[in-house]
């Protein structure tokens, strides 16, 4: 009997064993993972432990300060540098740090200025005004004040350039000298237009308005200009002549079709 029952255990046995030493793969890397997990968490915990204690070192501040001046980040380096100076007055690098903050707000300045002047020299003259307003608010006394002040005015005057360009581009005509006098009674308006297109223009037509002091209509009367039709590339006189009104003291220039529209005018400064 005794064997018996040896035979029945041993055979129990051995098949708890294999059983249990067949681990699922699956679970095995789940464990693995998690165990590793549980090891990133703690060497993190360990990592902030360690980042509060150098926040409360002098030397992290402004280690951290000339970090974000290399970045070009002199906001952001002047503010460390502040905390510094407020939490450790008596630290050995306070008088690096008054010195670096005058520094960052100098470099500061010239970084917006020298942006602003290579923007200008793109022909990207309103986002030029853009960088100099920021630089003009926040130093408006600074030193490269006047600097940007002459730099805005130069960007105005680059703007209209463009868009005097655009316009020249856009029309047919181009009006390249006129005058308004009064001479015998009567109102005359002389001057020199040019074809800028690519076509010959026929029956153009000069358009002139007359006002008073305030900006009032007072008449208009037209004319056709000397060549018709006026060639690409060529020059015409035109002269618009009305009886004079002793108000008119203001003249405006147009050009039309004889039987058309408006034509698209570039009138040159």
């Amino acid at each position: 009997m005794r064997r018996f029952y040896v035979l029945v255990i041993i055979p129990v046995l051995l098949f708890s064993f294999i059983g249990c030493s067949k681990k699922n793969p699956l679970e095995s890397r789940v464990q693995e993972l998690q165990k590793k997990i549980r090891n990133l968490q703690i060497e993190n915990k360990k990592l902030k432990a360690e980042l509060e204690q150098l926040k409360q070192t002098d030397s992290y501040y402004y280690q951290k300060a000339i970090s974000e001046r290399t970045k070009g980040n002199y906001n952001a380096s002047n503010k460390l540098l502040k905390q510094l100076i407020e939490r450790f007055p008596n630290s050995k690098y306070v008088a690096k740090a008054k010195s670096l903050i005058k520094q960052n707000l100098y470099d500061w300045q010239k970084t917006l200025y020298e942006s602003a002047l290579s923007d200008y020299k793109a022909k990207k003259y309103r986002q030029s005004n853009e960088t100099l307003a920021v630089l003009l608010e926040k130093f408006p006394k600074g030193p490269f004040s006047a600097k940007a002040k002459r730099l805005q005015r130069l960007n105005k005057a680059g703007i209209e350039r463009l868009q005097q360009e655009l316009a020249r581009k856009s029309s047919l005509l181009e009006v390249r000298a006129w005058k308004f006098y009064i001479e015998y009674k009567y109102a005359k308006v002389t001057g020199l237009v040019k074809n800028i297109s690519n076509k010959p223009l026929s029956n153009v037509v000069a358009v002139v308005n007359f006002y008073d002091q305030r900006g009032n209509f007072i008449k208009s009367d037209s004319a056709l200009i000397e060549y018709n039709p006026i060639l690409p590339g060529q020059t015409s006189p035109f002269k618009v002549l009305t009886t004079a009104n002793p108000a008119m003291v203001k003249s405006s220039l147009s050009f039309k079709f004889l039987m058309g529209g408006k034509i698209p005018t570039y009138y040159k400064k």
